[in-house]
């Protein structure tokens, strides 16, 4: 796993950024759009997780009224879903895409 992310800037980028525990939203979302450079198209398109579950992290990651101060934009700008992520659960879908890729 180790040399299949050396082999590539992204992989190398993401795993840098998931080696560090403090992982708030804006950092996971980064970690997932450098996956989604190096496969060069967005994980669910990719097979690597629904379409739904993708949205369900943009949306929940988007929206400060979830996400809080570590949300990727302002107050009313982005709508939650109807169920959002968990930091814990955004945590393991980023993990488990990131594990296949690397796979």
């Amino acid at each position: 796993m180790l040399s299949k992310a050396q082999s590539s800037r992204d992989l190398e980028v993401a795993l840098t950024l998931w080696a560090d525990p403090d992982r708030p939203w804006p950092r996971l979302y980064r970690i997932l759009e450098e996956i989604e450079r190096h496969i060069g198209k967005p994980v669910d398109k990719a097979g690597l997780c629904s379409a739904k579950e993708r949205e369900r992290f943009a949306r929940t990651a988007n929206s400060a009224e979830v996400a809080g101060a570590d949300s990727r934009h302002a107050l009313s700008r982005y709508a939650p879903p109807s169920n959002p992520m968990t930091l814990e659960e955004a945590t393991r879908f980023v993990g488990r895409v990131f594990s296949d890729v690397l796979r």
